[in-house]
Formats: structure tokens, sequence, C-alpha cells
């Protein structure tokens, strides 16, 4: 992309920026996130719109505003509003309840997402239902690019240094020895197609990060929700593949989730009786686990990991991260020009 979406008058845009406390590394992701967000062209990835500098202050990227929130959250409110419209409350004016023919149209468009960045050689490394937003419409934007590495010169992309990295959403060659390709994004989108079918639940309940790795070498994956058929666990079940090229591409989901959707037919039950048994998630006990992103040393072993209550500091935009307060913004505040939001830009780096 060689030249920024033209602003005219207002609009309403989401501001990008970076927590007070934030250090280099922070503020290196950030500008590394605005480098890759310039290359990305396509509707169902998060759209670059500008970026604003002050001398002095703090780095600002301008992106379109998705007024639906993060997918995660959208799930979570839905599954409140399924579970309280069917014991008789009101919804909300002008909401609509989530349905199993939407679960597939968000599958479909963030595999043609994803199947764009694959194309253009880049590698996402943090699939996940927070980090894909919902604009009007219902269209999915895959967003959250902080992690994202472009691999143009070799298709696999090999994590040196140690990092915050989101575990329960990582293949299991990730977890061994830090190789992220496309096809690692693959498994992701199991993960991901596991979170829209239980409308948002934390992956893996009640297994702790320490015995993930050694569980999925072992051959565990996580069960079948009892609301979905069997056609679309095994799709997940294909994702979750130990070898990587025994998965599916994203242009084979992209064309498995379309021939979905022409059917017609419903792969998920969301009904009361579904989805108000915590069963449903998995057979083992829910946890709404909040340690699935953590600070990891890891080659082969996960025994290692010390355990971290706190969650990574994530500055990805949606409802739930902090991103600034969506505002309207006049085209003259947007540098309009790639050429100088990178003189800007270069100045901070």
């Amino acid at each position: 992309m060689n030249h920024f979406h033209e602003v005219t008058g207002y609009t309403t845009v989401a501001v990008k920026t970076l927590k007070d406390n934030a250090g280099s590394a922070e503020l290196n992701d950030l500008l590394s996130e605005y480098q890759l967000l310039k290359k990305v062209d396509h509707n169902n990835v998060i759209k670059l719109l500008g970026a604003c500098v002050t001398p002095g202050g703090p780095v600002y990227i301008i992106i379109e505003y998705c007024s639906l929130g993060s997918l995660r959250a959208y799930l979570r409110l839905h599954r409140n509003l399924k579970t309280n419209a069917d014991m008789g409350a009101q919804l909300p004016e002008n909401s609509s309840m989530i349905t199993p023919k939407d679960v597939l149209s968000f599958a479909y468009q963030i595999s043609k997402g994803m199947a764009y960045l694959a194309d253009i050689k880049l590698v996402h490394r943090d699939l996940a239902a927070r980090n894909v937003l919902i604009a009007e419409g219902k269209i999915c934007k895959v967003s959250d690019f902080g992690l994202t590495r472009d691999v143009y010169e070799d298709d696999t992309y090999l994590k040196q240094s140690r990092g915050r990295v989101p575990v329960k959403w990582m293949a299991i060659e990730s977890l061994a020895d830090h190789i992220y390709t496309s096809q690692s994004d693959v498994w992701s989108f199991g993960i991901v197609l596991w979170e829209l079918v239980t409308l948002g639940a934390s992956p893996y309940p009640g297994v702790t990060i320490q015995n993930l790795y050694h569980l999925l070498k072992n051959g565990y994956r996580m069960h079948k929700p009892l609301n979905c058929t069997t056609e679309l666990y095994e799709v997940m079940r294909d994702c979750w593949c130990e070898l990587p090229d025994d998965r599916p591409t994203f242009l084979n989901l992209v064309d498995k989730f379309g021939r979905m959707l022409e059917r017609g037919l419903d792969y998920v039950n969301f009904s009361i009786q579904m989805i108000s048994n915590p069963s449903y998630f998995n057979p083992r006990d829910i946890q709404d686990d909040d340690h699935s992103e953590m600070n990891i040393t890891f080659k082969m072993e996960l025994n290692a990991i010390q355990e971290n209550n706190n969650r990574y500091e994530n500055y990805s935009v949606g409802p739930d991260t902090s991103y600034d307060t969506p505002r309207p913004t006049a085209s003259q505040q947007v540098l309009s020009s790639a050429n100088m939001a990178d003189q800007a830009l270069a100045q901070c780096a």
C-alpha cells in the first residue's frame, strides 16, 4: 500500500498508542506494526489510516474504527444475550442474536484475511478472537500486528529472543522450537474456531500452562464441544495436526467454509440447553484462564515455566484493550503522506 486511506471531513477512527509506562521494546513493536500495516490492503484485515506524532510526545497510529469491538467480547456478549433472552429478558435495542450462519461467516472471513497475509508472506503469530475486530455489517478484521513478522525471505520465522507469548493459541512447533509459519497461524485459527463455537470460552479449560506442551505432544487435543457437528470439529482437528504440512492452508479453509456456507446447514447449536451447560465447552473443569499469555523461556520442555499471574501488557485495539477512546478526527490531523509519516516516526525510533 503506497498511500494512506484518504479521509475527508470527519470520520470516527481508532487511535492506538502505548501505555505511559511502555519502554523502548514496546515502542519498537508499535513502529514495526505501523510498517507492516502499510503493506496490507484487504477487507478482512484492519486498515491503516495514518499516524500522528508531536515533538517529544506520544506516537499515535490511526486505524479504522470497528464499532462492534473485539470478536471475543462480541461472542461473550451474545452468549449472555442468548441466555437472558431465552429466560424471558428483553434484548437491548437494535441487538440481534448471533446465529450458526454467523459462526461460519466469521470463520470464512477470518480465513480470507489470513490467506491474504500468508500470500504476502506475513506471519501473524497472535491470531485469537481477542485480536479480530468486528465492523458494521458483521465484517471481521484481523488486527493486532504487534507480533507479526515479515518472512518474505524465508518461509519460517525463528524467534530467538524471550518474550511474552499467547501460549494457548500457539502451535506445537512454536512452543517447542519458537518456529512460526503460516501453518502455525493455521493452528491458532483452529483455536479461534473453537472460541467461535463456544461463544468466547477460554481454550484448554482446566489445563495448566505448565502441562500444555506435554499434553499436546502426547496427542491431547481439546474435545469436541457438544454444540457443534463432527464435520466442524474435524476442521479444528485438522488445524491441530502435529506436522505443519498435514494442516490445511488458509486457502483450503476459505474453500471449506465457503462450501459450508453455500449448503445453508446449521453446524452449531446455540439453544439454551446447550450454552447454559458448561460441559459444552469441554469435559474438563471450566476456568476463565487469565494466564494464557505468559513470559516463557522454552526449548523442548515447558517444565521450567515460572508462573506469572499478570498477562502481558496488550496495547491492541478493541474494547478490552488499551487504545484511546475513538474520536472524530479532522482530515488535516491525519498524516496523509506515507513519506511524512515515515519521517516523523523515524525520529521516535
